[in-house]
């Protein structure tokens, strides 16, 4: 019997404050908007005790485990993927020593999608601080020959 008062008293203070809400509103279009989202609440409010006596409960989708066939395409992919990455990489540094520019490091960040495309997000090279006048031309470079933006940082040691 204590639910039933307490739930008698949640709906009182929903009504009043929706009530002062309406109040404070000016009117126009947006006020039938917030009229309908205050009425919404005042629902949720009434319909409160309904939540405890009734359990609602989701059924549970477990995905099933992938097939070998799945497996074979992911690893594939995995596997076409790190030989753009190092292809890439090589290319970047056959590049860059034709123009007598010495890179550091080379990160090449690879990303696939759902149905197996393989997509170069970024490509990353790391020059040593003494060629740093040459940054900007190792850049423009790469720009040139792969298509894509290219970040070219320059050491500090």
């Amino acid at each position: 019997m204590d639910w039933i008062r307490g739930w008698a008293a949640v709906v009182c203070a929903a009504a009043l404050l929706c009530a002062v809400w309406k109040y404070l509103m000016p009117e126009g279009t947006p006020a039938r908007t917030f009229r309908l989202l205050v009425a919404a609440f005042f629902l949720c409010c009434c319909l409160y005790p309904l939540q405890k006596t009734a359990e609602f409960s989701l059924p549970s989708f477990e995905t099933p485990p992938p097939t070998n066939e799945q497996l074979l395409l992911r690893r594939v992919v995995e596997q076409l993927a790190q030989q753009v990455r190092l292809r890439t990489e090589e290319i970047v540094g056959q590049a860059l020593e034709a123009q007598h520019i010495k890179s550091k490091k080379t990160q090449v960040t690879v990303d696939t999608d759902a149905h197996g495309g393989i997509y170069i997000k970024r490509i990353e090279v790391w020059i040593d601080r003494s060629q740093r006048s040459k940054a900007v031309t190792a850049r423009q470079l790469l720009l040139e020959l792969l298509e894509t933006d290219v970040l070219v940082h320059v050491e500090a040691g």
